[in-house]
């Protein structure tokens, strides 16, 4: 896909970093998630 038609990510707070402080794989787990809710899917 194509990263213009994603959707932008607006972190709120710390939680961008919060999340970076978990141990792997959860933050890459998560990262994949809010990809996924980018591009418009589940």
């Amino acid at each position: 896909m194509n990263d213009e038609m994603l959707k932008p990510v607006l972190w709120t707070g710390s939680s961008n970093d919060d999340l970076k402080r978990f141990p792997e794989p959860v933050p890459r787990r998560m990262g994949f998630a809010i990809y996924q809710a980018q591009a418009g899917r589940t």
